[in-house]
């Protein structure tokens, strides 16, 4: 059997939404497969990459982007990535998975999306996230038929799968939903922290980019005058292109003495062993993985009502919800988590109990068996 996985992920050179497919990829050489991946160019290759070269992974690179105004012209008349669409087409592969980083991205690869429409070879799209906008025309167009000739579209998120059939303005009967891996070695709960400091501790665990992880409206949020004579810390975790525009604003609302940006975090149970509770004031997600995490390691969260948040931290049980991304919204939230600090230990063993009955232990051999038999291989 060989396999060829392309990836649409062009944002970072690796995140979560690239997991899936690696851990697919382990498996399949682990059975004796040929797999081939072909991935966006980096100035450096991402540690997960290198590995699976070394287990046998043939990878081929596509340049994405080129910052010159001439590339930029002939990307738009060439609908981009030329390089991309002669590997694929040059492949020998038996079957194609392709990872999306959102539901509809692959409306800006033409030239893939014709070879898709055409290609006898069975195909399977990974979606690791979706907008809630309505597709302008001309992405629905690009991407018509292409869902439906799909072998199977495998989504992360039940809402994500939703929103798409809403976009499309069709089912897609193919179609289900999966999980992603989990970094974490264990999914035993991280002991409660001591509160010796006697302040609350709150954790946000995402890439430092707002127009998606909505950092923006926390802050705010935390600068309302309620929260001025309350004793807490924010723990923001991650790297991105926001830090700056983060600390001038944290500067700005007079709480940079409650914030810490404290990096990329590369082992979330050292995390969580001195954080009580996540806040993810996201304005789109699938299925955030932070999200996924934090309850393994029995942590309660307050996330906004996007992807499937809502599906693992429930109301008063689990988590707190907010209708949306907003400070007014997001700020609630959190007014109902600090009336009930007292059961946030309780809500995170709740929530680790939850987590652990519901997550896939080997969502990569999970996402490989469904393609093997929905690709008739």
């Amino acid at each position: 059997m060989k396999l060829a996985i392309v990836s649409l992920m062009t944002g970072v050179p690796w995140g979560g939404s690239e997991e899936l497919w690696a851990a697919a990829a382990r498996e399949a050489l682990a059975r004796g497969w040929k797999v081939e991946a072909h991935l966006p160019e980096w100035p450096s290759v991402p540690e997960r990459v290198s590995d699976l070269a070394k287990r046998g992974l043939a990878v081929s690179y596509w340049k994405h982007y080129d910052p010159s105004l001439k590339a930029r012209i002939a990307s738009r008349v060439f609908h981009r990535s030329t390089d991309l669409v002669r590997q694929v087409q040059q492949s020998s592969a038996d079957a194609i998975v392709l990872s999306l980083g959102s539901a509809f991205n692959l409306s800006g690869y033409q030239g893939l999306c014709d070879f898709l429409r055409t290609t006898p070879k069975p195909f399977v799209l990974v979606v690791q996230h979706n907008y809630e906008t309505p597709l302008r025309p001309w992405e629905k167009a690009r991407v018509a038929g292409i869902y439906e000739r799909a072998a199977s579209v495998v989504f992360v998120s039940e809402r994500n799968r939703r929103t798409a059939e809403r976009q499309l303005a069709t089912r897609i009967p193919n179609a289900l939903v999966l999980q992603n891996p989990v970094n974490l070695p264990s999914f035993d709960a991280v002991p409660w922290p001591d509160a010796a400091g006697g302040f609350a501790t709150f954790a946000c665990v995402a890439r430092l980019e707002v127009w998606a992880k909505g950092q923006d409206v926390l802050l705010e949020a935390l600068a309302e005058p309620e929260w001025k004579p309350r004793d807490w810390r924010l723990s923001l975790f991650g790297e991105g292109p926001d830090r700056e525009y983060l600390t001038t604003l944290a500067k700005m609302y007079g709480i940079m003495d409650k914030v810490t940006f404290a990096g990329q975090a590369r082992d979330m149970r050292e995390v969580w062993t001195g954080q009580e509770m996540l806040v993810l004031p996201s304005r789109s997600e699938g299925t955030p993985l932070s999200l996924v995490e934090s309850q393994l390691a029995g942590r309660p969260a307050i996330v906004t009502d996007v992807g499937d948040s809502a599906r693992w931290a429930i109301e008063g049980e689990t988590g707190f919800v907010a209708d949306a991304a907003t400070a007014v919204s997001f700020g609630k939230a959190l007014t109902r988590a600090w009336e009930n600090r007292g059961h946030w230990k309780q809500m995170g063993e709740r929530a680790h109990d939850s987590a652990a009955s519901r997550v896939d232990r080997n969502p990569g051999t999970t996402l490989l068996n469904h393609v093997q038999a929905t690709c008739g291989t």
